[in-house]
């Protein structure tokens, strides 16, 4: 800070936390799709394999930099089905969807072509792999209005700014002291303004917000919900899932999915659609198709307890 701006006394801002964020060795920037497109600069990325499963975010951005898409499958465990041949040049992108990808498999799918890009989105508490270059965000397991982080020993050589999230935390505050149907418009709208940002760093609130989470305490809370949902409907779900660390939801596949999901957001319990451009794209499989509409991802974050989840449990099993 410079002598100019240098400020002593006055009223208070938000309180610092003395404490460190989760990943304090990646690159810290203003969204997970920014992580994305600063990879395809830095790397000069030029072709890429991307799954039928995938948000629109990721193929926008690669669109937008003029990188050419390839489609491959995934199976119904959620695991990728690549092709035969993949181009000396092209990256793979590989989605660890609910962190169900294990150390091993990942290790495979490295040695089998060294361009992968594994996208960790669902997977914040699982640690980067050696060499390969790494995605997360943080809005999907936190109350941030910005944030991502990226692993990698690529680098742009310009100067990135800082972003300000300061008028975007209104919805936030809104749900903690109202209710979230109430904020929901402004939810999106916070949601569409990060995906027009330009790369950026990190806003200085988001890094204080992360600073301050006890990330132990968390993960634990998260897999204790994610097994009490486990026990009492792996019998029902067609995925043979596992248990992953600090995990971002349950996935419960059944085959009326879209129809629960209809009716336990009349009931409060908000499950959304991952992603609603599968369902709309017409060159992507069936079987993809049918997983987006009927896969279920139950909340099961850190917010909530035993007896939360034994709420959600109860409306499930009455309506399967």
């Amino acid at each position: 800070m410079s002598e100019a701006s240098r400020e002593i006394g006055g009223y208070f801002e938000i309180e610092k936390p003395s404490g460190h964020e989760y990943h304090r060795a990646a690159l810290a920037l203003n969204s997970g799709r920014n992580c994305l497109r600063y990879l395809i600069r830095a790397r000069g990325i030029r072709s890429i394999l991307l799954p039928e499963w995938i948000c629109d975010s990721v193929s926008d951005t690669c669109m937008e930099e003029g990188v050419r898409i390839q489609r491959y499958s995934i199976s119904s465990n959620l695991r990728p089905v690549l092709p035969e041949h993949i181009e000396e040049d092209a990256y793979v992108y590989v989605v660890n969807y609910f962190g169900q990808l294990s150390e091993c498999e990942i290790k495979q799918l490295s040695e089998r072509t060294p361009h992968v890009v594994l996208d960790n989105a669902q997977a914040f508490f699982v640690r980067p792999s050696a060499d390969i270059d790494t995605l997360y965000t943080c809005r999907k397991y936190f109350g941030v209005s910005d944030g991502g982080y990226l692993y990698t020993n690529a680098r742009l050589t310009s100067a990135i700014e800082m972003d300000e999230s300061r008028e975007r935390l209104l919805y936030m505050y809104g749900r903690l002291e109202v209710n979230a149907s109430s904020f929901f418009g402004l939810y999106h709208k916070n949601e569409d303004a990060i995906a027009s940002l330009p790369i950026r760093a990190m806003s200085k609130t988001t890094h204080v917000i992360l600073q301050g989470i006890d990330y132990e305490n968390v993960c634990k809370r998260r897999e204790k919900n994610y097994q009490v949902l486990h026990q009492a409907l792996m019998h029902l779900n067609a995925i043979e899932d596992v248990v992953p660390k600090g995990a971002f939801m349950y996935p419960l596949l059944v085959s009326n999915g879209e129809a629960i999901r209809r009716e336990l957001i009349k009931r409060k319990i908000y499950i959304p659609l991952l992603w609603p451009n599968v369902v709309e794209d017409e060159t992507v499989s069936e079987q993809v198709r049918s997983l987006a509409l009927n896969l279920l991802p139950v909340p099961c974050d850190q917010r909530y307890d035993e007896k939360d989840m034994n709420w959600i449990i109860e409306n499930i099993s009455a309506l399967v």
